[in-house]
C-alpha cells in the first residue's frame, strides 16, 4: 500500500512539474525553469548528504559559481547554500541531531565584529532588498549575516578525518572550478560592464590571467602544510618540487604581486611550523639570487611577458612602459581609493555609516573632479561599491576605526589558535593540513591587507574557515584535557 502511494505521489508531482515547465517554456520564463531544475537536482543532493549537508558551504564558496547563470547575477550559489544549510541546521537542532556551539572564547571576536556592525546598521539602516543588487547596501549586510551563519554551522561540527578529506578536495577542486569559470566567462562574455566585479580590469594584459593564481595558491598552501620544506625544496621528491615550480610560474603569469609574495613565503612559514629554520636562510638566499637575476638581466639578457613584469614590478628592473605607473610598488588606482577612504574616515572616524551612502558622497566620487589624476574616475565606482582594496582603511571608512581594531583582533586570534592547534595535532592527521592551510592563508591576508580587503566579502569568504579551525582546536584541547586528567584511584 505504501509503495503504491509513493508511486502515485511521485507521478502526481511529476505531472505538476511537467505542466509548470511546459508553461514556463511557452512563456519564455528562463528563471522559473532554472529554479525547477535547481530543486530537482538540489533536493536529492541534500537528502544524500545527510549530516554532511554542511559540505555545501565550502564547496559553493570556493567554487564561486552563480546559482542561476542566466540573465545576469542576482544570487550566488553559496548564498543560497548557506541559507539552505542554516534551515537544515535549525531543523536538526530541533530534533537534537546537531548541537550549537555558541559560547567559545575563540568565537568572541567574531561576535564583537557583528555586534559593532549591528549597532551601525541600526544608526544608519539601508534597504534590505538584497537580491536586487549584487554590489550595494543591504546585499553586503546580508553577506555578513550569511558569513556568521556559515561560521556557526561549521564551528558546531565535530569534525572527522573524512570531513577533512572532503574539505581539502573542495579547496583544490573549488579553486580550479573558480579559475576555470572566471576565465571562461571572460572569453565568452568579456570583462563585463560591472566595474565592481573583481575580474574586470583596465589593463588589457591584466584580465583573465589573474585567475591563474587562485589554484596555484591553494596548492602551495596545502603542499607546505602537508610536507616539510626539506621534502619539497631539496628535490628529494622531484614531483613535489615540479608542482611547486609550476605554481610559481602560474602565479607569475597571473600578474598578481601579492599572490606571488604569498606563494614565495609559504616555504618560509612551513619552515617555522616544521622547525626547519635552515630553510629560512635558504629561502632568503634564493630570493636574493632571483631578484638579482631579474634586476640586472631583464631588458639586457631577456624580456619577460608583460603579465610577469607586473607581478615582479616591486623590483627596480628595466620594465616596459606599460608597467611604469606601478613600478616600485606605486599604485595610482589604490592611492585614489585611499584618498576617498580617508574622506570618510575624517568625517566619521569612530562609528562610520556602514554601507549607507550619502548622496553628496556618491555624486562627488562619480565626478571625481577634486583631484588631479585619471585614476580617480576609475577608483570612484569601487569606492561607492565599498571595494576599498585596503583592509584597515576600508573597514574604518565603512564602520569606523573600532571595526579595523576588531578585525586585527580576529586575525590575531586565528593565528594564535592555528599555531597552538598545529602542535597539538597528530603528525599524520589531515586536520594538521587544514590547520596549516588556514595559518598560511591568514598570514597571506595580513600581508595583503594594504592592497586588498572588503568589509563584507572578507567575512563571507573566510569565516567558515575560522569556524573549521575553532572546531578542530576545541576537539584537540578537549582530548588534551582528558589525557592529562588523573586516572581514578
Amino acid at each position: 500500500m505504501n509503495s503504491k502511494f509513493i508511486f502515485f505521489a511521485t507521478m502526481a508531482v511529476g505531472v505538476l512539474v511537467a505542466i509548470f515547465l511546459g508553461r514556463a517554456v511557452g512563456e519564455g520564463q528562463k528563471m522559473h525553469i532554472a529554479f525547477v531544475f535547481a530543486f530537482m537536482v538540489g533536493a536529492p543532493v541534500l537528502l544524500s548528504l545527510g549530516k554532511s549537508y554542511w559540505y555545501l558551504i565550502p564547496a559553493t564558496l570556493l567554487s564561486g559559481l552563480p546559482a542561476i547563470p542566466i540573465g545576469g547575477r542576482s544570487i550566488n550559489l553559496a548564498e543560497l547554500s548557506i541559507a539552505v544549510c542554516f534551515g537544515l541546521f535549525v531543523t536538526r537542532l530541533a530534533f537534537r541531531k546537531d548541537q550549537l556551539q555558541l559560547f567559545r572564547t575563540t568565537s568572541l571576536p567574531i561576535y564583537l565584529f557583528m555586534a559593532w556592525v549591528l549597532i551601525i546598521f541600526c544608526l544608519y539602516p539601508v534597504s534590505m532588498q538584497i537580491f536586487g543588487s549584487a554590489t550595494m547596501g543591504g546585499r553586503f549586510y546580508a553577506q555578513l549575516l550569511l558569513a556568521l551563519l556559515a561560521f556557526l554551522i561549521v564551528t558546531s561540527r565535530t569534525l572527522s578525518e573524512k570531513d577533512m578529506k572532503w574539505v581539502i578536495f573542495f579547496i583544490l577542486g573549488g579553486s580550479v572550478v573558480n579559475a576555470a569559470y572566471s576565465i571562461a566567462s571572460f572569453f565568452l562574455f568579456g570583462a563585463g560592464d560591472d566595474i565592481l566585479h573583481l575580474g574586470a580590469a583596465d589593463d588589457a594584459f591584466y584580465t583573465w590571467h589573474q585567475n591563474l593564481c587562485v589554484p596555484a595558491m591553494a596548492i602551495v598552501f596545502l603542499l607546505f602544510s602537508w610536507k616539510k620544506p626539506s621534502e619539497i625544496l631539496s628535490f628529494r621528491n622531484v614531483k613535489l618540487t615540479i608542482v611547486y615550480l609550476v605554481c610559481i610560474a602560474l602565479t607569475l603569469y597571473s600578474g598578481k604581486r601579492m599572490a606571488l609574495v604569498a606563494v614565495l613565503i609559504a616555504p618560509l612559514i612551513g619552515a617555522i611550523l616544521y622547525k626547519q629554520y635552515f630553510y629560512l636562510f635558504i629561502g632568503a638566499f634564493a630570493a636574493l639570487i632571483f631578484s638579482g637575476i631579474i634586476i640586472f638581466g631583464h631588458g639586457n639578457l631577456f624580456k619577460l611577458p608583460i603579465q610577469m613584469q607586473r607581478a615582479l614590478s616591486l623590483l627596480p628592473a628595466d620594465w616596459d612602459r606599460e608597467i611604469s605607473s606601478i613600478e616600485g610598488g606605486s599604485d595610482p588606482f589604490r592611492e585614489s581609493l585611499r584618498r576617498f577612504a580617508m574622506e570618510n574616515i575624517n568625517r566619521d572616524p569612530i562609528i562610520g555609516r556602514g554601507f549607507a551612502i550619502r548622496y553628496g558622497e556618491m555624486t562627488g566620487q562619480i565626478s571625481a573632479s577634486r583631484y588631479i589624476g585619471g585614476m580617480d574616475a576609475l577608483a570612484a565606482p569601487y569606492a561607492i561599491g565599498r571595494a576599498w582594496h585596503n583592509t584597515w582603511l576600508g573597514y574604518s571608512a565603512d564602520f569606523g576605526i573600532p571595526l579595523a581594531v576588531i578585525q586585527a583582533l580576529i586575525y590575531l586570534t586565528v593565528l594564535l589558535v592555528a599555531y597552538k592547534a598545529w602542535f597539538l595535532c597528530p603528525t599524520n592527521s589531515l586536520k594538521k593540513i587544514l590547520i596549516g592551510y588556514v595559518f598560511i592563508f591568514t598570514i597571506r591576508d595580513v600581508l595583503a591587507s594594504h592592497t586588498s580587503g572588503h568589509t563584507a566579502w572578507d567575512a563571507y569568504d573566510r569565516w567558515w574557515m575560522y569556524g573549521l579551525l575553532f572546531s578542530i582546536y576545541a576537539t584537540l584541547t578537549a582530548k588534551k584535557s582528558v589525557a592529562m586528567a588523573p586516572s581514578p584511584g
